[in-house]
């Protein structure tokens, strides 16, 4: 699991951070269709199946995400394009992003150190995250919100403002 910001959805703009799966049994990547843009419209293509972690899912509709980061690993570093299909079901995260794009980047996922490689980076497997109320009644981040930032956290000055 990452963070991920993906500039842009099927050329609709969005910043917002997401939180990604990696998902070694899953031949495709797949979207979130809750975590499309507002005036995203997905393109049709042939219809294709997978198995992943939240079930199996079948989709003709698929959008790409543009101009990517994930944080944990990289901060500058962008992927171009990822095409993922997009699902309906009930899930906790974002994308699941599969063999197809796994391979491609070149992901290493290591289950006996608990550890994911990409290139000369590794990180820790993670929980997913908690959000809680506090007793002031205010939320904390959002799951991908927190992930986000305690991955550009070592990038913040603090000038005790």
């Amino acid at each position: 699991m990452a963070s991920c910001v993906a500039q842009y959805i099927q050329q609709t703009e969005s910043r917002k951070p997401y939180i990604l799966l990696f998902d070694s049994g899953s031949t495709h990547t797949w979207w979130n269709s809750k975590s499309i843009p507002t005036g995203c419209v997905p393109r049709k293509v042939d219809p294709s199946s997978s198995a992943t972690l939240s079930g199996n899912m079948t989709s003709s509709l698929e959008v790409t995400l543009e101009n990517i980061t994930l944080p944990e690993f990289f901060k500058t570093r962008r992927i171009d394009s990822i095409d993922a299909r997009l699902f309906h079901a009930e899930c906790r995260y974002d994308g699941i992003i599969g063999r197809d794009a796994l391979q491609d980047m070149g992901m290493i996922l290591d289950f006996k150190n608990q550890t994911i490689r990409w290139d000369e980076c590794i990180v820790p497997m993670k929980i997913f995250p908690t959000c809680n109320v506090n007793k002031h009644g205010l939320k904390d981040p959002t799951p991908a919100e927190q992930m986000y930032l305690l991955a550009i956290e070592d990038d913040l000055e603090d000038d005790a403002t």
